[in-house]
């Protein structure tokens, strides 16, 4: 390499994707197997340090501030079990309003959500997300609506009930009057006619 050349600084950056916080080695050190560490060829073992960008380590103030799409990936993965908290963030911002192909791509296969083609070839996640909501609002009227007649179907069955109880009542009433009318004509019979044998 002649001696005024130089090299082009590279940084490696680990992102999480994963569906938790980044709980792995974040330096070569810490992925030498235990028995080496106190060893005296460490010192030769250069230490390399591993940059994670782990949204779940990040501040909402944080993600606001990067300026690429990487913006709109970080608060999908970091509220992506969340969806209240994510529909919130995604309304209130117009940046999840026409995505690119490539960061709605992700998004779509992250977080689940079907993406459509907005009027300016971008892709709409506020769309995605209010019909979502749409959706599960519809889910919540008719899981209202099955109640409703469950609720229905159960007084009028009470009421069934009730109105066979009171038929038994009085069946049971009549069949007790007649019984003490045949006890009485029995009586009666037994102090004309004397004991039956």
């Amino acid at each position: 390499m002649p001696q005024d050349a130089y090299l082009i600084p590279i940084v490696t950056v680990v992102i999480n994707f994963s569906d938790r916080k980044w709980n792995q080695p974040r330096s070569i050190h810490e992925l030498i197997y235990p028995k080496y560490k106190g060893n005296e060829l460490m010192r030769f073992v250069p230490d390399y340090f591993i940059n994670v960008l782990d949204p779940y380590d990040m501040d909402d103030e944080e993600i606001d501030r990067m300026e690429s799409n990487l913006r709109e990936v970080m608060y999908t993965v970091k509220y992506s079990s969340d969806r209240k908290k994510l529909a919130e963030i995604v309304m209130a911002s117009s940046r999840f309003s026409s995505l690119d192909p490539e960061t709605a791509n992700f998004i779509e296969h992250y977080g689940n959500i079907k993406l459509n083609r907005n009027a300016k070839g971008g892709y709409d996640m506020c769309r995605a997300i209010q019909e979502m909501k749409d959706e599960r609002d519809r889910a919540v009227g008719e899981r209202d609506k099955a109640v409703g007649e469950r609720d229905k179907a159960v007084v009028e069955r009470d009421k069934a009930v009730e109105e066979a109880s009171k038929v038994v009542e009085k069946v049971k009433a009549e069949a007790d009057k007649e019984k003490k009318q045949l006890e009485a004509k029995l009586a009666k019979y037994q102090e004309l006619y004397g004991e039956l044998d």
